[in-house]
């Protein structure tokens, strides 16, 4: 959520209206933001440390490995995204990664190969 909203606050970014658009559908499509304490979002951060330092995640990209590990210590198994720096990351070494930050492990989805799989 507070990505959709730093999106949703700039000027001339072609992310705007589709970051405002998902902020007012968001309670539709039953979404619920959750909150974590001071100590979760610091594993998050050293969470995503930890995957850059293993170049599992670009260096440019220290919010994708946050939302990993915030997704994680929320309990969510699955991420859906078409974030393509969390699509292509080996599956097998960032379950190693989970495992060794004694984390839940999520799976990101893009959300076409999720609805194909429900069909």
């Amino acid at each position: 959520m507070a990505e959709l909203a730093f999106f949703a606050s700039l000027k001339d970014a072609p992310q705007r209206d589709l970051a405002n658009v998902a902020l007012e559908k968001a309670s539709t499509w039953k979404c619920q933001p959750f909150a974590l304490s001071s100590t979760q979002l610091a594993i998050a951060t050293r969470f995503a440390a930890r995957l850059m330092d293993t170049a599992l995640i670009p260096e440019t990209e220290q919010n994708d490995g946050k939302i990993l590990a915030q997704t994680s210590l929320a309990g969510i198994p699955l991420l859906v995204t078409s974030d393509k720096h969390l699509l292509d990351v080996d599956e097998d070494a960032l379950l190693l990664a989970f495992n060794d930050a004694d984390l839940l492990p999520v799976h990101p989805s893009h959300p076409k190969r999720l609805l194909k799989a429900l069909r």
